[in-house]
């Protein structure tokens, strides 16, 4: 782990480096005065979603599809709990 100082001649150049070295895997931790106030991490890959993943997980109860009331239509009822 190394620290860099947010005083650094050229830290503003640095910058470009600082990230690439975070997204190859290094611990880049930023301070200032010798407190540490950022770390830099890579933003991990969004995963793969897979059809059919959540399949066992959702439950329906029974007549969730029948027909709506006229009531219900109109909007006069509210839904049971």
């Amino acid at each position: 782990m190394r620290f860099y100082g947010s005083e650094h001649p050229g830290s503003e150049v640095q910058s470009g480096k600082l990230i690439e070295r975070a997204r190859s895997g290094d611990e880049v931790i930023i301070a200032k005065a010798g407190t540490p106030l950022v770390r830099l991490v890579p933003v991990a890959e969004p995963r793969k979603r897979v059809f059919g993943g959540a399949k066992g997980l959702i439950k329906f109860k029974k007549g969730w599809d029948a027909p709506m009331t006229e009531r219900e239509l109109d909007g006069s009822s509210t839904p049971p709990h």
